[in-house]
C-alpha cells in the first residue's frame, strides 16, 4: 500500500484534475439534459470503467507502448479526435430534427446502452487519459512494496473519486432539467454541446504528443 504522504497527494491531484472541464464533464451533463439521471449516471459509470481499462493497459504494458511509439500515439489520438467529432456531429444533426426528441433510437435498449458505451470510449481514446496512466500514476508508487495492493489502493481512489464527482455533476444538473430539456432549448443546447466536442476532437487532433 502506498505511504499515508502518497495518498494524500494522489487524492488531492485527482480532485483538481477532476474538476477540469473536458469532454468527459461535457458528455455527463448533455446525456444527464437528454435521459436524466439515468443516462447521466449511466456516461459516469462508462467513464470510470474506462479509467480502470486504463490502469489494466498500464500494468500489462501497453499504455507505455503506445507513449513511448510516436505512430501508435499518433493512432489513438486521431481516433480519440475522430470519436469526438463524431459525437458532435451527432450532436448538431440531431439538434435539427423536427419534434422534442433530439434523437430517435431503433430501441429503447439501444438508447439505455448507448451513454454508457459513450462514456466509456470517450475517456478511454483520449490520449491524455494514456498518458495520466504512464506519466502520473508510477509517482505515487513505492518501487521497493508489492506492486498489485498500490495499484488497487490507486485505483480504487480514482474511480472512488470519479464516480462522486460525476454524481454530483448530474445531480446538479437533473435539477434544472425541467427547463433544459425543453425541446427548444435542448436542441439549442445540442448545437453548443456539438460544437464543443468538435472543437475537443480538434484540439485533440492536434496536440503535440
Amino acid at each position: 500500500m502506498p505511504a499515508t504522504q502518497a495518498l494524500i497527494s494522489f487524492v488531492i491531484a485527482i480532485q483538481v484534475l477532476e474538476m477540469l472541464p473536458g469532454a468527459d464533464m461535457a458528455l455527463m451533463m448533455r446525456n444527464t439534459i437528454r435521459d436524466g439521471r439515468r443516462g447521466g449516471i449511466r456516461t459516469v459509470l462508462g467513464v470510470n470503467t474506462s479509467k480502470v481499462l486504463h490502469v489494466v493497459l498500464f500494468l500489462v504494458g501497453l499504455s507505455a507502448l503506445i507513449a513511448a511509439s510516436a505512430t501508435a500515439y499518433t493512432v489513438v489520438k486521431l481516433v480519440g479526435a475522430a470519436y469526438l467529432a463524431y459525437l458532435g456531429t451527432r450532436m448538431i444533426i440531431g439538434s435539427r430534427r423536427a419534434g422534442a426528441s433530439v434523437e430517435i433510437e431503433s430501441s429503447a435498449g439501444v438508447q439505455q446502452q448507448r451513454p454508457y458505451a459513450q462514456g466509456l470510449l470517450t475517456n478511454l481514446l483520449n490520449p491524455k487519459a494514456v498518458l495520466f496512466t504512464v506519466a502520473f500514476l508510477p509517482q505515487f508508487i513505492d518501487p521497493k512494496a508489492p506492486l498489485a495492493p498500490q495499484v488497487l489502493v490507486l485505483t480504487s481512489l480514482l474511480v472512488a473519486n470519479g464516480l462522486i464527482w460525476g454524481t454530483v455533476i448530474v445531480f446538479m444538473v437533473d435539477k434544472a432539467r425541467e427547463t433544459l430539456s425543453r425541446p427548444s432549448v435542448r436542441h439549442r443546447l445540442d448545437r453548443v454541446f456539438g460544437t464543443v466536442f468538435i472543437a475537443l476532437g480538434a484540439r485533440v487532433a492536434l496536440e503535440a504528443r
